[in-house]
């Protein structure tokens, strides 16, 4: 192929907190990203670390679909529950279409402030119609606290130390990460024949304003990975039109050109 484009979507970045897992039986603890039956948790005790819309949805979730009990622990403050207001989004996208390399051409004050308010908004508030499903079926929601420490019980499940506001155990027999994700492209298996010529920043490929590899020409990158040069929009499917316009339309005109050469 003269051309490729790799979109690795999120399943290879899933983050995993070593310290906590290397406690827990790997049958015993799950990224949030692998669960697709709530029902395989029903009597059992769950654990879920993490704070944004995913954790309290799975909370709902596991809690309707007979789980004995479930507990939220997240290193932050209770999220509000109201809406979110995304309606900014789109001018930002309609920009970047119009003119490809837009956010990476922005100051960097702007893009740390785009960045936040990504933050603000996924982090600060959950859906409201989620609050009382939540609190039908007694949730345990413990906020700016952390697992400190992990024990196997002897009677089966786990024991696991808190910390922070709340200093208490809590007992569970699952433990699930909602932890997200982070971009680390050693960590796509495809890629490895390549990987030390790509030029890299934090595990993101640098990328020029048609998604193309600074380093490696005809290499394209797509999706979550291509958010340090093209902002936090392309964790979300919102941004998939415009990513999918600009590679087409750059790797159409090169097509274009190599006819025309001949």
């Amino acid at each position: 192929a003269q051309y490729v484009l790799c979109t690795p979507g999120l399943s290879y970045f899933r983050n995993v907190p070593e310290r906590i897992t290397e406690l827990v039986a790997p049958e015993h603890w799950v990224h949030s990203a692998e669960i697709s039956d709530p029902t395989s948790f029903a009597g059992t005790r769950c654990l879920i670390i993490g704070g944004r819309q995913s954790a309290f949805e799975l909370a709902a979730l596991l809690a309707e679909h007979g789980a004995q009990s479930v507990t939220v622990v997240l290193r932050h403050s209770m999220p509000q529950f109201t809406e979110s207001d995304w309606s900014w989004v789109g001018d930002d996208l309609r920009a970047s279409e119009l003119s490809p390399g837009w956010f990476s051409c922005l100051p960097e004050e702007r893009r740390t402030a785009i960045g936040r308010r990504f933050w603000e908004e996924g982090r600060l508030r959950l859906e409201p119609w989620l609050a009382p499903r939540i609190q039908r079926h007694g949730v345990q929601v413990i906020p700016q606290s952390e697992i400190e420490s992990v024990c196997a019980l002897h009677g089966g499940g786990y024991r696991g130390r808190l910390s922070g506001t709340a200093t208490c155990d809590v007992e569970f027999d699952r433990l699930i990460l909602a932890t997200g994700f982070s971009v680390d492209l050693s960590r796509v298996p495809y890629l490895k024949n390549v990987l030390q010529q790509i030029v890299q920043t934090d595990g993101f490929p640098r990328l020029t304003a048609q998604f193309e590899s600074q380093s490696m020409s005809g290499l394209y990158f797509s999706g979550f990975v291509a958010a340090r040069d093209f902002g936090p929009y392309m964790g979300f499917l919102a941004s998939c039109r415009f990513a999918a316009r600009t590679v087409v339309d750059a790797i159409g005109a090169r097509l274009d050109r190599a006819r025309m050469r001949r």
